[in-house]
């Protein structure tokens, strides 16, 4: 027996108008996933997994303590070793989607050695929308962080739960099929 469960298949007409519209949307914003990935152009469900992270005590994991336990497991994602049927070995970075030659990080990540800045209100996370004043990249903090508490002015004072978002590459079909 032959089991399919892709949904597209099973209830999407071949030349449907959501196919075609997926489509011309795909002629502009064209994904690259070896070396130019962004998440923002996904047009179809991807390999990816995701991590939600909390405290036990559901208090603010905007810590420095907190954020080194996450950085500790995202090393511990990154290098997971798994196998295929031949008995070959992967990890992460074999298959993540990649953006200048390096594996997407989970974009909360990149301000993890400035979490003291946060604290200290040096830096502020201006909620829902921030550009990171050294690199320039955006965060669209709704889309990775829950149970925000935000100051009167909206930057976040503290957040319970963090989601990482670890993107696999579709580039060809050995990467579909890992």
């Amino acid at each position: 027996m032959n089991w399919i469960d892709d949904p597209e298949f099973l209830f999407s007409p071949l030349n449907g108008r959501a196919r075609q519209e997926r489509d011309f949307i795909e002629g502009y914003f064209k994904m690259n996933y070896t070396d130019s990935f962004n998440e923002d152009r996904l047009t179809r469900n991807d390999p990816y997994v995701q991590l939600g992270i909390t405290k036990t005590d559901s208090s603010n994991i905007i810590d420095q303590e907190v954020m080194n336990k996450i950085d500790s497991i995202d090393g511990i994602v990154r290098n997971f070793e798994f196998h295929d049927e031949e008995g070959n070995s992967y990890t992460y970075n074999d298959i993540c989607a990649k953006a200048g030659g390096e594996c997407v990080r989970p974009r909360f990540l990149d301000l993890s050695d400035r979490i003291h800045e946060v604290k200290t209100r040096k830096l502020n996370l201006t909620f829902p929308v921030m550009i990171n004043p050294t690199t320039f990249d955006n965060y669209i903090f709704p889309f990775f962080l829950a149970g925000v508490k935000l100051y009167p002015e909206n930057s976040i004072m503290s957040a319970e739960a963090i989601k990482l978002s670890y993107w696999g590459s579709e580039e060809n079909q050995e990467m579909k099929h890992l």
